[in-house]
């Protein structure tokens, strides 16, 4: 086997094996190696050596070129560079994360509010009557918070190529384990949601999507958030998740009577609780709000004064079944806050904090108050 140091291509085609940098620096490095080794192969021409002997004798003072190589990577392939080059990435994660939120939740809201145009319109041709419709579901937030997830992966391995000077394909599977291992963590232990089965896939996805993009990272190292897709495939997507979002309307809304009318009384829910309402000279409103862990409810009495004989007005939660009653079985409230006067003579106030646990606990939450007769009254349920 001829020996590699007569040869400057293949010289340069050894060292090359050995760089493992990243491709525009590696071909820098060999770029600047090849001059090297002209300027000293004309130096030595200069001595009285033919080219031939010149081009020999500069390879042969640059050693062997698989430990010149590895000196090389070496140097450039510090542990510092590599730390930085990891903070580098988680930054990445987080932009690649926030782009891949607002870009697929945009086009999954847009696809949710066609769904219910759609549905809304199509019933009402057909004359049904329904409640309970809605298109949005954590069956319809699986495939955003994946793609955000994944794209964040994406973008891992690349940002840390040009800071770490290693190439792409050897961080892939190590940003894949570590990032998986750690957005699984952020899933079990960090997130803090009722669990239903569409957020149980959703949180097991994550780290799978989060590897798979970082495996399916090339070898453009980069640090932009920017997604670039073409509209055919943004329409493509609309229209998958407009037919998705359809289904999961379809499959929630329930079909009423003909005479049916929305009410906020439902004593029949709550069997140790009067069926009887307020008398019928006074008038109820019901307002406030709800997030994920808090009910916020206002009572509001025309004439603006408390019904005489009427007092004990709080906010009752019961856990409930999946049609939206008290769960069999269920005799009491699980939690009770009273409600107080909010600072005007018209509304009475309550909040009330519903625990937040990995498991799906459905709760119905109802305004009572103690009337006359010494017995507590539903007056509206949520």
């Amino acid at each position: 086997m001829a020996d590699p140091r007569n040869d400057r291509h293949t010289y340069l085609a050894l060292v090359a094996d050995r760089l493992q940098l990243p491709g525009p620096v590696a071909a820098e490095v060999l770029e600047e190696l090849d001059a090297h080794i002209a300027d000293s192969a004309a130096a030595l021409t200069t001595e009285g050596l033919t080219p031939e002997q010149a081009e020999r004798e500069a390879l042969a003072r640059l050693g062997n070129p698989g430990e010149l190589g590895d000196g090389i990577r070496r140097a450039k392939q510090t542990r510092r560079r590599l730390l930085v080059a990891a903070g580098y990435g988680v930054l990445a994660a987080i932009r690649g994360f926030v782009w891949g939120w607002l870009f697929a939740g945009a086009i999954a809201a847009l696809a949710s509010v066609l769904a219910l145009i759609i549905l809304s319109n199509l019933l009402s041709v057909m004359g049904i009557s329904a409640s309970g419709l809605s298109t949005w579901s954590s069956w319809l937030t699986l495939p955003y918070v994946t793609f955000a997830v994944g794209y964040a992966g994406h973008r891992v391995p690349g940002a840390m190529a040009t800071r770490s000077m290693r190439p792409v394909s050897t961080l892939q599977w190590p940003v894949a384990l570590v990032g998986g291992a750690a957005v699984g963590a952020i899933s079990v232990i960090g997130v803090r949601v009722a669990m239903d089965l569409g957020t149980f896939w959703t949180l097991v996805l994550a780290p799978v999507a989060f590897a798979a993009g970082a495996l399916l990272s090339d070898d453009r190292p980069g640090t932009s958030g920017r997604i670039r897709v073409g509209w055919r495939t943004v329409v493509l997507a609309v229209v998958i998740l407009t037919l998705g979002s359809s289904v999961l309307g379809l499959a929630t809304m329930r079909i009423n009577p003909p005479d049916w009318q929305p009410t906020f009384v439902t004593p029949e829910a709550f069997g140790p609780f009067a069926a009887d309402v307020l008398p019928s000279d006074v008038t109820i409103i019901v307002g406030g709000g709800t997030s994920f862990d808090r009910v916020e409810r206002n009572l509001a009495f025309e004439p603006t004064i408390v019904p005489a004989g009427w007092s004990g007005f709080r906010l009752d939660a019961w856990v409930g079944d999946e049609t939206g009653n008290v769960a069999r079985g269920e005799t009491g409230p699980r939690l009770a806050t009273p409600m107080v006067w909010s600072g005007d003579t018209e509304w009475f106030a309550g909040d009330l904090t519903l625990p937040v646990k990995k498991q799906r606990t459905t709760y119905v939450v109802a305004v009572t108050g103690v009337g006359p007769d010494g017995r507590r009254h539903v007056f509206a349920t949520d």
